[in-house]
């Protein structure tokens, strides 16, 4: 998954120096949003989807050990939604849609998985059948 807006920038409001590089107090800096999503030292299989990287160590529904330590890391490394006082509105906003598109679902119908299979080609997964009914 790309993020929609590839790149953003803060002002820096103290001089810093990371990993050998200094910045001056005032100078843009601009970041690169697709660079830190496909950081391998942050996430574990970048280019792989997996939904499970969003799910909170421990979790009864992490099965896949590749994805565990994805869930805990700091808001900071996941920046769609930008960060701190400038965070988008849309980031509560698309959570609470979502949480409560899941509960209607599972209110009024049934969901059947079916023919459930693993595939290694072309990249490793599940092709899962889904069957949804009315209750």
């Amino acid at each position: 998954m790309d993020p929609p807006v590839s790149r953003a920038q803060r002002l820096i409001i103290d001089s810093i120096n990371f990993k050998g590089f200094h910045a001056k107090k005032g100078v843009a800096l601009k970041y690169c949003i697709h660079g830190a999503l496909k950081n391998d030292e942050i996430y574990a299989s970048p280019y792989q989807f997996d939904i499970q990287r969003f799910l909170p160590n421990g979790h009864p529904l992490l099965v896949n050990a590749a994805m565990q330590s994805d869930g805990d890391k700091a808001p900071a490394t996941y920046p769609v939604f930008g960060g701190g006082s400038r965070m988008c509105v849309g980031n509560h906003f698309a959570k609470l849609v979502m949480r409560l598109f899941l509960t209607r679902l599972v209110q009024k119908y049934n969901l059947e998985v079916r023919h459930s299979k693993k595939e290694h080609c072309p990249i490793g997964g599940w092709k899962n059948e889904f069957r949804i009914t009315p209750k």
